[in-house]
């Protein structure tokens, strides 16, 4: 059972919503948005605490949504497709630089930048073509995946904080601190940031100030959302949740009969996995479309594709399945050499996938056939797309790669 109410109080907007997970786990929380901040370099009621650098013109620098690899996943959506052509023929592996701590998320490239962060509590950006640092940042230990939008980057760590970065200088904006870790990658919508915490809440921060629109407590867990036509959408335990984008009001919620693995919303439809089951909901109203049946259960991190009106995604015996998102019938089914399969990223009409063999495969999708495979070592994140190339971060012992993949 999920619930919410909304109330004014003086000119704030105070949001609680009430979450009774299937696991037996009830939380229930409420925010309020108040109007008074905090002066550069202090830290609010909130967790706010605003360098220097931040924005005092007024000017609102983020509210242009960065194409190709500058968004985790893809898109808003979350839908592991990039806006890119990818290499669909492989003629070489380019290792670009090596950080300090393991590498748990996948890179964000935009304008010709690589971001990303380490278990160290290192933030790199370095140069995507030739490897060369620009800048980098120390906070706490890092898991998240970052996300790019207009001049600002923004990152989670486990001290608890999002931090917002000039993307150019690598100088701090401000960072916002939470009860919990923050793992999930951030997702930049209309001048807002929205990401969740370990602490059980999902955020919604203004994007270029850091200050607190509204929180919901959706229980604790990794909370990655996805946001499609002015509404977000996270789990909550056994739920699927949507909330509007504005308010943070809950606009439905659906039990999804098991705990969701990954969540994408993608032509009106919320895609998300529970054991061996593909679900699709539709946006708007929560109301089930089809389910889809696997073989075995799903064991991935990233385990949703999406391209030209198809899923794709893997189960634990090595079959990759693809399946129409609008009917939830099967285009094709494919038995791989038994690998597992996770990771999935689509580009260019290719999809690309890390197998537990530790390579990285692409196959065109269209047939599907393989065309060609490359070993990587220890991934932890899926591919990203921007150009012609596909960056993955490798690890070492106590070390990350950046590397590409290039024609």
């Amino acid at each position: 059972m999920i619930y919410n109410a909304v109330q004014s109080s003086h000119g704030s907007r105070v949001v609680f919503l009430v979450v009774l997970l299937m696991c037996g786990c009830l939380v229930c929380t409420g925010c309020g948005l108040k109007d008074d901040h905090s002066s550069a370099g202090g830290a609010d009621a909130h967790g706010l605490v605003r360098s220097q650098d931040s924005n005092s013109q007024g000017i609102p620098r983020s509210t242009l949504t960065s194409p190709d690899g500058g968004v985790h996943r893809g898109d808003l959506g979350r839908a592991g497709s990039y806006n890119a052509s990818g290499p669909n023929r492989f003629q070489h592996r380019k290792h670009l630089f090596t950080g300090t701590g393991r590498a748990l998320g996948s890179p964000a490239v935009f304008g010709g930048m690589a971001f990303f962060g380490t278990t160290a509590g290192f933030f790199y950006a370095v140069n995507a073509e030739t490897g060369a640092e620009k800048w980098r940042f120390l906070a706490g230990a890092i898991a998240s995946s970052p996300g790019v939008a207009g001049d600002y980057v923004y990152f989670g760590a486990d001290d608890g904080h999002l931090y917002a970065m000039n993307a150019s200088t690598g100088k701090e904006v401000w960072r916002f601190k939470t009860r919990g870790r923050v793992q999930g990658a951030p997702v930049v919508y209309k001048g807002a940031v929205y990401f969740g915490s370990m602490d059980g809440f999902l955020y919604a921060l203004d994007a270029d100030t850091g200050a607190l629109m509204w929180k919901a407590g959706l229980g604790a867990g990794h909370v990655e959302p996805a946001i499609a036509d002015g509404r977000i959408f996270a789990r909550s335990g056994e739920f699927l949740v949507a909330l509007d984008v504005e308010t943070g009001r809950v606009l439905w919620t659906v039990a999804t009969g098991g705990c969701c693995q990954g969540i994408a919303v993608v032509s009106g439809t919320v895609l998300t996995l529970t054991g061996r089951s593909l679900h699709a909901f539709e946006a708007e109203t929560g109301q089930v479309k089809w389910t889809f049946e696997a073989e075995e259960e799903v064991r991935s991190t990233a385990p949703i594709a999406t391209a030209d009106g198809i899923v794709f995604f893997p189960d634990g015996k090595g079959n990759l399945y693809a399946v129409y998102i609008d009917t939830g019938g099967t285009y094709w089914t494919k038995e791989t050499d038994g690998s597992g399969i996770y990771l999935l990223s689509v580009a260019g009409g290719t999809l690309y996938y890390v197998t537990s063999k530790r390579d990285l495969r692409a196959m065109n999708f269209r047939f599907p056939q393989e065309v060609w495979r490359s070993e990587v070592g220890d991934v932890h994140a899926g591919p990203v797309a921007s150009g012609r190339s596909v960056y993955l971060l490798l690890n070492g012992i106590n070390e990350s790669g950046l590397a590409a993949f290039n024609e």
